[in-house]
């Protein structure tokens, strides 16, 4: 059998298995098997400053954010953006600023255009995200691939000038630009600054690369501090994963999923390496499951 990665933009209720694509937010009534993962990084982000989301390659991290946990955070005034930078370029904060300005604008939200020379701490601070219920959201920046930072990014000024715009909002510290003033230039409400932090961050990034991280653990020691695993699905959520989806369609039983289930087990690349959980369970990956699906369907 041949396998015909391409999978439409949008699913539908006869196609919700994107196959090798990642599940968009719009996808979100066809993204399955990561409740519980969706709930612990809820109540991580809500209690934490930052949260470091890690785990191997093809585990669903994008998937995740965008199709689990951005719909939730939706609804208890949080305001998801998604970034994903290029770390080739010169230009990341300005990269950060199109995305904040791209979903304030995709949410009918009106915001001020950072100044130049401002740090991202600052306009943080500064800038209210009024919904047009007027509800006050809290910006969460989910920094996708961040791994990138350090495969792409290389050693040098602009990286590290990022990395010092990361640990002031990470550490909720005045930048030394703004502590340098003049006694007469420095508004009180810098000062106050320091005493809330109205916005959260996400780094999700492939395990492997996480000993990079200690080039930003300098600036930002709380990094360490909250940091959550993906691990590979269980038996149970993959049989969500198969099931689920379908189940308005009647396109699938039961018996069925659990068949596809056992071809997927047998085949996956954590089985072949004879993983397995300590109850005994196989793990499976999402990716491949996915895969399957979306090629019997």
């Amino acid at each position: 059998m041949t396998m015909a990665f391409n999978t439409p933009d949008q699913l539908d209720i006869t196609h919700p298995w994107p196959g090798l694509r990642s599940y968009q937010e719009h996808d979100s009534t066809f993204f399955f098997g990561r409740r519980e993962e969706i709930e612990e990084l809820l109540r991580r982000i809500k209690r934490h400053p930052v949260t470091v989301l890690y785990g191997k390659s093809g585990l669903g991290k994008t998937s995740l954010l965008q199709a689990g946990l951005f719909p939730a955070l939706r609804v208890i005034q949080l305001l998801p953006v998604y970034i994903r930078l290029d770390f080739t370029q010169e230009n990341l904060l300005e990269q950060v600023d199109a995305h904040i300005r791209q979903v304030a604008e995709d949410q009918a939200i009106d915001i001020a255009p950072r100044a130049g020379g401002v740090t991202m701490w600052q306009y943080l601070h500064e800038q209210a995200f009024w919904s047009q219920a007027n509800d006050l959201l809290i910006p969460v920046l989910c920094f996708d691939q961040f791994e990138e930072a350090f495969t792409l990014g290389g050693d040098n000024h602009r990286i590290e000038s990022f990395f010092d715009e990361l640990g002031w909002l990470i550490e909720n510290v005045i930048p030394p630009q703004l502590m340098d003033l003049p006694d007469g230039d420095l508004s009180d409400e810098i000062h106050i600054f320091t005493k809330r932090q109205p916005f959260r961050l996400v780094l999700s990034m492939r395990e492997d690369k996480l000993s990079e991280l200690h080039s930003l653990e300098k600036r930002a020691p709380s990094l360490r501090a909250n940091m959550m695993p993906l691990l590979p699905l269980k038996r149970e959520q993959a049989t969500e994963i198969v099931l689920l989806p379908a189940a308005d369609s009647g396109i699938i039983d039961p018996s069925t999923a659990e068949r596809i289930v056992d071809f997927v087990g047998a085949r996956s690349r954590d089985a072949l390496e004879r993983r397995v959980t300590t109850k005994g369970d196989k793990f499976f990956d999402p990716a491949i499951v996915s895969v399957v699906c979306r090629e019997l369907n």
